[in-house]
């Protein structure tokens, strides 16, 4: 009985000591993924982004002449990029079929875009050569 009784201790603790770190991962984990979506969500961020749709999608964007107004960031896709930086998507103009897709990265305390694919759709808006 008193070996047995020590072997369930010994399983006890290995267990408690398992789910513990288990634990621990999984909230580190979660901060990450917050700290990652406060980023995304940051005015220097979404300057960053309007500047990159101005420079390299639509040169009139966010005026009147412009075809893009708006655009908004699908913060459910957030995910952190292997190579380093934020993976994110978003759309334009309110439509969901108008998507984006880019990556945040920090350089020297500055955020900037690294590749920013577009969909058909948002292709076909701006009269691009479709890729």
């Amino acid at each position: 009985m008193n070996k047995k009784r020590k072997i369930l201790i010994v399983i006890l603790s290995l267990a408690i000591i398992v789910i513990g770190i288990g634990v621990k991962v999984h909230m580190d984990n979660v901060r990450f993924h917050e700290e990652m979506v406060r980023v995304v969500k940051s005015d220097k961020a979404q300057e960053v982004i309007k500047k990159e749709i101005i420079e390299n999608v639509d040169k009139k964007a966010f005026t009147n002449e412009g075809k893009i107004h708006s655009f908004k960031i699908k913060y459910d896709t957030i995910k952190h990029n292997p190579m380093g930086g934020i993976d994110f998507e978003g759309y334009v103009n309110n439509d969901s079929k108008l998507e984006f897709d880019t990556n945040l990265d920090k350089y020297n305390d500055d955020l900037e875009l690294g590749a920013f694919g577009e969909s058909v759709e948002l292709q076909k808006l701006m009269k691009k050569k479709l890729v």
